[in-house]
């Protein structure tokens, strides 16, 4: 977890110094960007610690690789490839910064969904 909070306030950090090279737009994506990957990264240490407490996963896609690459490797595979797409979008394909803004309000339901599951596996 130590490697990905230095990725992300590396993130932050080059998004607000876009920001102050007269490019406000391209900071704030740096800073949306930074926001999405911490909020996969919660996701992802949220559903590993449901595992870790005995939780089972509900998305057969995730299920499965899983079941093939086990869960660790899974979860990172599928928490980073998000971010990836998403810097791809913002940086190579220049899609607007605010698509990104509906999909950072689905992950905090997620991320407060797997916390609800985690304590209700813990208390169990």
């Amino acid at each position: 977890m130590n490697r990905i909070t230095i990725a992300i306030a590396a993130m932050l950090i080059a998004g607000a110094a876009q920001a102050y090279d007269g490019e406000p737009w391209q900071g704030l994506m740096g800073v949306m960007l930074a926001i999405f990957a911490l909020e996969n990264a919660l996701d992802g240490w949220t559903t590993y610690q449901i595992f870790r407490f005995g939780g089972i996963e509900e998305n057969p896609a995730i299920a499965w690789l899983m079941k093939h690459l086990g869960v660790y490797w899974a979860l990172v595979v599928w928490k980073v490839s998000p971010v990836i797409g998403a810097w791809a979008a913002l940086y190579i394909w220049h899609a607007p910064w605010q698509l990104l803004a509906p999909v950072e309000l689905l992950y905090l339901w997620v991320i407060a969904h797997n916390e609800r599951q985690r304590r209700k596996h813990i208390r169990s």
